[in-house]
């Protein structure tokens, strides 16, 4: 890595902006390319460091902020990039923003695969940015991406040749287990008995389901499995809850609450019920069981969501995480 970005780095991005960890050589070799206004694509697993959370919420504040230049990085949508007035506006026929923007980076590239001709095909028109912003690099970041899915990737936003960087998806500290099985009580009775004992004290876990049918279900029969054992305290209600059921179509006020309160050490939610969508750009240092109930698509789902087990359990060791494999069978 070259020393100029790594010097840059700890003697004046990092103390800046407070970061305690250090430039990884890949990173640094993914900042030279952008530099040299290339494009690039960074194939990293869960945990190793490509994205960092947005610091500002949305407001009018924000936005005011935002049209007069203050924000150097913003995070976007496609569909609110492309779809909306508002920012096509003041961003994509704006002189002025198009003569500073410097990089275009796309998170969680693989979707526009799996996701980019069906549920979410605003995700293929990605590539109209380049008409909007010529000679700006592309960044392509991703845990989970196969060479064929890469050319198909960059086929439909109709990019040149990439620099690629990758680093190995080995996870030493994740434990794989597999288990046949169609009785959701007798194989996780392990985990209610937790809930019931233990409370606040139960190993962060995650449930994944194949759709959001089977996961109401589920979520509904654990409720009445566990009754009053539900709750913190003898006060119920959605906040007062150790389970939630996670999905796209609910309120952004309750997906938001459920990733923040989860996100905390000593959060009230123990469990939550999901499909993927609970995974994509989330970073949760302290997941310590990741379920499968029932195969997912594709292997590259299967490895997103094993990811979900990071960096971290709750007394800081880099160890104990457990990734538990249920194959729901019929009949």
């Amino acid at each position: 890595m070259a020393e100029s970005i790594k010097t840059i780095f700890e003697k004046k991005i990092k103390p800046s902006f407070n970061f305690e960890f250090d430039l990884k050589d890949q990173q640094g070799c993914v900042v030279n390319t952008i530099l040299e206004k290339k494009h690039c694509v960074g194939v990293f697993p869960t945990g190793f460091g490509k994205i960092i959370k947005s610091r500002e919420e949305m407001s009018t504040e924000v936005i005011k902020g935002i049209n007069a230049g203050d924000f150097s990085i913003k995070y976007m949508s496609p569909e609110t990039l492309l779809n909306s007035d508002l920012w096509g506006d003041m961003i994509l026929n704006s002189e002025d923003y198009k003569e500073r923007v410097c990089l275009i980076a796309i998170d969680e590239a693989h979707i526009l695969e799996s996701w980019g001709d069906t549920f979410r095909p605003t995700f293929v028109r990605l590539g109209e940015l380049r008409f909007h912003f010529p000679g700006v690099p592309y960044l392509l970041l991703t845990a989970t991406c196969s060479q064929q899915v890469l050319q198909n990737i960059t086929g439909k936003i109709h990019l040149p040749r990439l620099k690629l960087f990758t680093a190995s998806p080995d996870r030493p500290e994740i434990y794989l287990e597999y288990k046949r099985s169609r009785e959701i009580f007798k194989e996780l009775d392990w985990l209610f008995s937790e809930i019931k004992i233990k409370g606040t004290e139960t190993r962060k876990t995650l449930i994944y389901v194949r759709s959001l049918s089977l996961g109401g279900n589920f979520y509904r029969d654990i409720l009445g499995y566990l009754r009053e054992h539900v709750y913190l305290e003898e006060q119920r209600g959605f906040h007062n809850s150790h389970i939630a059921l996670y999905h796209a179509g609910m309120a952004s006020k309750d997906q938001d609450y459920i990733l923040d309160e989860f996100s905390k050490p000593e959060s009230v939610i123990r469990l939550v019920m999901c499909t993927i969508a609970c995974g994509l750009g989330i970073s949760i240092p302290d997941i310590e069981v990741v379920i499968h109930w029932g195969a997912g698509d594709s292997i590259m789902d299967y490895w997103q969501e094993v990811g979900r087990g990071v960096a971290k359990t709750r007394n800081g060791t880099e160890n104990g995480k457990y990734h538990i494999k249920f194959i729901a069978v019929k009949g």
